[in-house]
């Protein structure tokens, strides 16, 4: 269990992780200019083309509030978890799990957007 607080230090967290946003679920958290991101949505599993590369659950960061990790084409929406020795570990769709390690802390560079980024579905 997680026993972290939330943001506001009141009480222990429900969750850490979350699904990411093209996974399951409806398009409503795709925004609709993202036009080459909203073919990214999938429904079923079997729409997942490279399951081994794909994002799945992520430990998300402080600001968990849905259970679903957004993502956005150009930048952050939800931050992946830096707490694990500045480092997050994730899921995939193939069932095996990965940890991170990001080149910055509060994930202000674009090399670590762009390696989530590059870890989203197929269109």
């Amino acid at each position: 269990m997680d026993r972290s607080l939330t943001d506001d230090n009141k009480m222990e967290r429900l969750r850490s992780y979350s699904l990411l946003n093209y996974l399951g679920g409806g398009a409503q958290a795709l925004r609709p200019d993202d036009t080459g991101f909203v073919a990214r949505h999938k429904q079923k599993l079997s729409q997942v083309t490279h399951t081994a590369t794909v994002l799945a659950f992520v430990c998300e960061g402080q600001y968990i509030n849905d259970g679903m990790f957004v993502m956005f084409p150009e930048d952050w929406c939800d931050l992946p978890g830096a707490r694990h020795s500045t480092g997050c570990p994730f899921t995939f769709p193939d069932g095996h799990a990965e940890y991170w390690k990001w080149k910055s802390a509060d994930l202000s560079t674009a090399a670590d957007l762009a390696r989530v980024l590059a870890a989203l579905p197929d269109p």
